[in-house]
């Protein structure tokens, strides 16, 4: 980095050489400063950001590469800036022309002369500062900065977002595409055009010709001349005038404008879309036109045309014209004398306060705000609504004016809608107002003045304020509500609601199904007339009718008031807190009577009336009628009389009579003295000393252990005691048939009653009798005493320690936990117990035990029994009769089903050891889970082992022997017996051809032992022949077949079986397989009927002395074929000319047709021919051993 400083004279300074009298070294890469000072000198940056001052004189100026900054005199020869950012700073008067581009120039200050700067071409961003003089400039495709100033300039921005500054001349100005702000100046005849793009032009009025082409132009004019466009020519959105007399025309302009007039009396017309117009303080005009506008016209008399579209219109305080034309327009005026014309649709007028304004709101829906000074004034047609403001009074005829909805101002005003079909709202606001609703639903509020009120036709509401109103309803159901002012109210035809205040009113309800209120204050003269009405008044009232029909009346206060509710026509009434009188005696209708507080008596009718006695000492007469009778908390005394009563007193000493009927009664805390009467009564005599009686009829009685006495009376009685103490009662002297005991130690004794009773002791240890018919007795959870006597009855314990005696009769007993003792007693009884330990006699009959758990002792005694117990029972007897027993639990158990006397046993999950060896009876033996051992008698027994490792003895008898998942012994004894063991190991004892087996596929490897001649079941592997059996046969499996000491014939069949004949002279057939042949001692025969080595056999212990090779006629594998090529004597021997021994016959030569021994392998070959290769066939293998001793006498011929 060098500052380096040149001479006056014509210098020389560059990388390459610097010329003499030059200081400061040569320029570098780094930023250097260079000084040229006078002359024509010859200046090069070279790299780096460099600041040069080239000085005066014909100076070619190169920056070089980097961001340089370079000042020259208007005299200079060339400049470069190289490359980078280069800024260049001209001083002096002369002209200048550069191309920014050539000259790789990106920012330019011009001299005073007339300089043109050209950057075109350039593509970054240029400023371009032109100074004094008349420059032309020119931007290129960058977002440029160009200022011509005070000259007559000429600038085009070109490409990009440029910004164009000129001042006081005549300029010619083209913004170029993109979006430009552009400043002409405030002075100057300018011609401006923004070119393409959203650009911002600000102009004074003198301007030549402004232009924004395409785009969302905006224009701003200033200065006080005023000015003509239309906008749509002049491609402007957005326009704000100056001070002067403008028409800005936007009508056939396509998007939303803003046109903005500012000072002057301008004529401003928007388009067809959205405009927002701005008249400001002259006399303007304005046109919307199409669209939804926004006219804003100042405070001068402005004349504004809405047109099409939903227009907000907005004038000042001038007397002004408007009409919003179609549409949904807002128009707002100020204090001036306005005329206003809505036009159609639904438009918001508001005229302001004061002024002579004539409106009218045109066709549609409008919303109008007056003063009370106004013109006229008309609604149009549509829902209109007229707000009108001041002390003034008006008067109007709302059919003429065609409003629907009027607010008066604070005047007394008479607004007429008799004419008017539609439903008005009418708001006299403050003042004595007159006003007539029409023929449709009216709502007419009078406020607070001495309003008079005309529902006329239709559901009218009605509202008349706190003034001495009077108010005439009409026809219709109409809704009247007055103040506390002295009111005449008139409902007329129709349901009305009618509402006053606290003063006194004369009120008539008309025809219809009135609601009246007449306050608490007052002394009210009410008249319902026809209709069921509805009554509230206070207890002031002078006179109160309720006129034909049903009736309601509620009275409030504390005076007592005595009123014949059918010379009143009163059907509801409700009376105040003091002593009423009310009697409906002659009401022939169902009456509803609350005397509410005080004494009061009370009345009913002849029908089914309801009297509400409330608190007082009240004394209530239902009469005829079922009647509800309510009686309070005081002392009451209530009279059912005739009729099916509901009778409900509080907790004072009263005193009830229920008459006759079908009553239901109830009493609270209080020493009560109770008559049901005739009829089946229900009575509820709450706590207290109480004296019961149910009368005749089926009653149901609840009362305390405290009661003074109780009957029931003739009929079917319930009794239900609730308390604590005990009780003792004879049921049939107290003509009780069903009784529910309280929590003390009750003794309940139905011994001679005949019909069937229900006794339930509840808490305590209680002692119960039933009587001769089927009784049910509940003892809860005391330690209880139950007799159920004769019948067949239900018998429940609870869950203490009870003891229950079910007399005759086929009983059903049920007992809980404790210890209890059961005797069922004679019958087909039900019996069951809890987790104690238990002492149950089933007594004679067929009965049902169900012991629960716990050591119990249980005896079903005579009769076929069935008996479940756990299998921690003490003793266990089923008695005479086949008895089945259940057992359930874990442990085993060990039982003589004779001793026992039970025929038919399920076991629990334990070991057990049932014993039936001794009956004779045909036995079901279920051993269940666990290890069992079973053993049947001498019948037809069915014994089930399950999945344990069982034994199942089946002894005599055709019995049936199933057995589960364990290893199982399954001996059928004597007779023909069925065996099926299931998965497992399982073992068969077969000693009668009769016996079956039967196994599962897969369900373990199991074995037969047989002391008779047996072919071996389906999926059976072992055989063991015992006894004098002789003949074993297998199966498709691989059997192992055992014989005994006897001559055996064992037969294999298919599988590769293993056959042992054991002593004696055996007959071993593999058969088809692989089998394996041991003859044991004696004369054995190995027969050969299979040929192939799929068939090959093996001889385990062949004896030349004593065994014989039997070959069948089949060996030479062909089906039904004879042996060939083999020569047999007399006796069926093989000739010695036909057996050969030796070594290396393996069946693949061409040998003589023989038997052939390889006495090497000990394999025995057939060759049927002597021809053919290959085609000899395996007979059988012996050992080596064995092979050596063989000779032609050992094979025999059979067919």
């Amino acid at each position: 980095m060098a500052t380096i400083k040149g001479t006056s004279g014509n210098d020389t300074i560059t990388p390459e050489s610097v010329s003499p009298g030059v200081t400061g070294g040569i320029p570098s890469d780094a930023a250097d400063t260079i000084y040229g000072y006078a002359g024509n000198d010859t200046i090069d940056g070279g790299g780096g950001n460099d600041w040069i001052d080239a000085g005066s004189g014909a100076d070619t100026v190169r920056g070089g590469n980097g961001d340089d900054t370079i000042y020259l005199t208007t005299d200079f020869a060339s400049v470069s800036g190289g490359g980078g950012y280069d800024r260049v700073y001209i001083s002096g008067t002369a002209g200048n022309s550069l191309n920014l581009t050539t000259a790789g120039i990106e920012w330019i200050s011009g001299g005073d002369g007339n300089d043109n700067f050209n950057g075109s071409s350039q593509t970054v961003a240029l400023t371009i500062d032109g100074n004094l003089g008349s420059d032309a400039a020119s931007g290129g495709s960058g977002n440029d900065s160009i200022n011509a100033y005070n000259g007559n300039n000429t600038v085009y921005g070109n490409d990009g977002n440029d910004s164009i500054s000129t001042g006081t001349g005549n300029d010619s100005i083209v913004g170029g595409r993109g979006n430009d702000s552009i400043n002409a100046g405030s002075s100057g005849i300018d011609s401006v055009s923004g070119g393409d793009g959203d650009d911002t032009i600000t102009i004074n009025t003198a301007f030549a010709g402004v232009s924004g082409n395409d785009g969302y132009d905006r224009v701003y004019i200033n200065g006080t001349i005023g000015n003509t466009l239309n906008l749509t020519t002049a491609g402007i959105e957005y326009i704000s005038g100056g001070s002067g007399d403008d028409s800005f025309d936007g009508t056939a302009q396509s998007v939303d404008l803003t046109i903005d007039g500012n000072l002057g009396n301008d004529v401003l017309r928007g388009g067809n879309f959205n405009d927002y117009i701005y008249g400001d303080n002259g006399n303007n005009t304005l046109y919307g036109n199409g669209g939804n506008d926004r006219l804003y016209g100042g405070t001068g008399r402005d004349i504004v045309y809405g047109g099409s579209g939903d227009d907000t219109v907005s004038v000042g305080n001038g007397n002004n014209s408007v009409d919003g034309g179609t549409g949904n327009d807002s128009i707002s005026t100020g204090t001036g004398n306005d005329t206003i014309i809505g036009g159609a649709g639904n438009d918001s007028i508001n005229a302001g306060n004061s002024g002579a304004d004539s409106v009218s709101g045109g066709a549609g829906d409008d919303t109008i705000t007056v003063g009370t000074a106004f013109s006229s004034l008309s609604g149009g047609a549509g829902y209109d609504r007229v707000y009108i403001n001041g002390t003034v009074g008006n008067t109007l005829n709302l059919g003429t004016a065609g409003i629907e909805y009027i607010s008066g101002g604070d005047g007394n005003d008479n607004f007429d809608g008799t004419s008017q079909t539609v439903a008005l709202t009418i708001d006299g606001n403050l003042g004595s107002d007159v006003l007539r609703g029409g023929s449709d639903d009216d709502t007419l509020y009078g406020d607070n003045g001495n309003n008079t009120l005309y529902g006329n036709a239709g559901d009218d509401r009605l509202y008349g304020g706190s003034g001495n109103d009077t108010v005439y309803g009409g026809s219709g159901n109409d809704s009247v509500s007055v103040g506390d002012g002295n009111n005449n109210v008139d409902g007329g035809d129709g349901n009305d609601s009618i509402s006053t205040g606290t003063g006194n009113d004369t009120i008539i309800g008309g025809s219809g199904n009135d609601s009246i209120n007449a306050g608490n204050g007052g002394t009210d003269s009410v008249s319902g007339g026809a209709g069921d009405d509805t009554i509230t008044v206070g207890t002031a009232f002078s006179s109160l009718s309720g006129g034909a029909g049903y009736d309601r009346v509620y009275i409030n206060g504390t005076v007592g008031n005595t009123l014949n509710l059918g010379t009143a026509g009163i059907e509801y009434i409700s009376g105040g807190d003091g002593n009423d009188n009310f009697d409906g005696t002659s009401q022939t209708v169902a009456l509803t009577i609350d005397g509410n507080l005080g004494s009061d008596v009370l009345r009913g009718g002849s029908a089914d009336d309801t009297l509400y006695g409330d608190d007082g000492n009240n004394t209530l007469y239902g009469n005829a009628g079922d009647d509800t009778l309510y009686g309070g908390s005081g002392n009451d005394t209530v009279y059912g009389g005739s009729g099916n009563d509901h009778i409900s007193v509080g907790n004072g000493n009263n005193n009830v009579d229920g008459g006759d009927g079908n009553d239901s009664i109830s009493t609270g805390t209080g020493n009560d003295t109770i008559i049901g009467g005739s009829g089946n009564d229900s009575i509820n005599a709450g706590s207290g000393n109480d004296s019961v009686s149910g009368g005749a009829g089926n009653d149901t009685i609840t009362l305390t252990t405290a009661f003074t006495s109780v009957s029931g009376g003739a009929g079917y009685d319930r009794v239900y005691i609730n308390g604590t103490a005990g009780n003792t009662l004879n049921l049939t002297t107290a003509g009780i048939e069903y009784l529910s005991g309280g929590d003390g130690n009750d003794n309940f004794d139905g011994t001679s009653q005949a019909v069937a009773l229900t006794i339930d002791g509840n808490l305590g240890d209680d002692v119960l009798r039933g009587g001769s018919a089927d009784d049910t007795l509940y003892g809860d959870d005391g330690n209880n005493t139950l007799y159920g006597n004769a019948g067949d009855d239900r018998l429940y314990g609870g869950s203490s320690n009870d003891t229950v005696y079910g007399g005759s009769g086929n009983d059903n007993i049920s007992v809980g936990n404790g210890n209890n003792a059961v005797d069922g007693g004679d019958g087909n009884d039900s019996i069951s117990t809890g987790t104690d330990s238990d002492t149950i006699l089933g007594g004679t009959g067929n009965d049902t035990i169900n012991a629960g758990s716990g050591a119990d002792s249980v005896s079903g005694g005579a009769g076929n029994d069935t008996i479940t117990v756990s299998t921690s029972f003490a003793s266990l007897s089923g008695g005479a009769g086949y008895d089945r027993v259940y057992i359930n639990g874990t442990a085993g158990n060990t039982l003589n089903l004779t001793t026992a006397g039970i025929e038919w046993i399920s076991g629990g999950d334990g070991n057990d050891n049932f014993d039936g060896s001794s009956q004779t009876v045909a036995l079901t033996i279920d051993g269940n889970l666990g290890d069992d051992v079973l053993r049947g008698g001498s019948a037809d027994d069915d014994l089930y082992g399950d999945n344990g490792n069982n034994s199942l003895y089946g002894n005599g008898g055709d019995d049936r022997l199933y057995s589960g998942t364990g290893d199982d012994i399954l001996n059928g004894g004597a007779g023909n017996d069925y065996l099926a063991g299931g998965a497992g190991n399982d073992t068969y004892y077969v000693d009668s051809l009769g016996d079956a087996v039967s196994e599962a596929s897969g369900a373990g490897s199991d074995r037969v032992y047989a002391s008779v001649n047996e072919t071996l079941d389906a999926n059976v592997e072992y055989l063991y022949l015992t006894g004098t059996a002789t003949t074993g046969t297998g199966n498709t499996l691989n059997n192992l077949l055992y014989g005994n000491g006897s001559d055996n014939i064992l037969s294999g069949l298919s599988g590769n079986d293993s056959l042992y004949g054991n002593a004696g002279g055996d007959t071993l057939s593999g058969g088809i397989g692989q089998d394996y042949l041991n003859g044991g001692t004696g004369q054995d025969r190995f027969v050969f009927s299979e040929s192939g080595s799929a068939n090959r056999d093996t001889i385990g212990d062949f004896s030349h002395a004593d065994d014989t090779i039997v070959l069948m006629d089949i060996l030479d594998g062909a089906e039904d074929s004879s042996i060939t090529g083999l020569s047999f004597n007399d006796s069926n021997v093989l000739s010695s000319s036909w057996y050969f021994e030796g070594t290396g016959f393996n069946g693949n030569g061409t040998q003589l047709s023989g038997i052939y021994n390889d006495t090497t392998t000990g394999s025995v070959w057939y060759n049927p021919t002597s021809n053919s290769a290959g085609d000899s066939v395996l007979i059988c293998i012996v050992g080596s051993a064995t092979a050596a001793s063989l000779d032609s006498t050992d094979f025999v011929y059979a067919a």
